[in-house]
């Protein structure tokens, strides 16, 4: 969608169309009618009245049409905060998770070795004790690889 047709499907998306969103823009219907009319080759939308325009009806399909036309996408900003926090949080919980494990496997060794010797049983329980600290240290690794990739 080019940024002329976006400014169009946005007036006429707003509950009411053009003559219920023209006063909040201050001008009338048949004015702003005309600005985002796309077959009209002059009076559109000044750079302003568009920002306005996105602010009032809270949709920004103009803004991302004129990124798209120039080859960026958009993202919102408090979006990244979000998620720069949920992989912060997230790395936080897998430290968590790691120190636990590594308990749970320390205690694992220490019980199997407690009467000098080791069972089938507690050998293969230590294994398996071993194996949850490496998978936590794996998905910790990738979750602060992610944390980088947010930037």
């Amino acid at each position: 969608m080019n940024v002329l047709d976006a400014a169009q499907a946005t007036v006429k998306a707003y509950p009411g169309g053009a003559e219920s969103l023209a006063p909040r823009l201050d001008m009338s219907g048949a004015l702003l009618r005309g600005k985002v009319n796309p077959t009209y080759d002059r009076n559109h939308l000044t750079l302003a009245e568009a920002d306005l325009l996105m602010t009032v009806t809270g949709d920004h399909r103009i803004l991302h049409a004129l990124a798209h036309t120039h080859g960026y996408v958009l993202q919102r900003c408090d979006d990244l905060e979000a998620e720069r926090a949920d992989a912060q949080h997230r790395v936080d919980e897998l430290v968590l998770q790691l120190m636990r494990a590594t308990g749970t496997f320390a205690g694992t060794i220490a019980e199997a070795r407690e009467d000098g010797v080791i069972t089938h049983n507690e050998a293969k329980d230590a294994s398996n004790a071993g194996m949850d600290v490496q998978k936590t240290v794996v998905d910790l690794v990738a979750a602060i690889q992610d944390q980088v990739r947010l930037g």
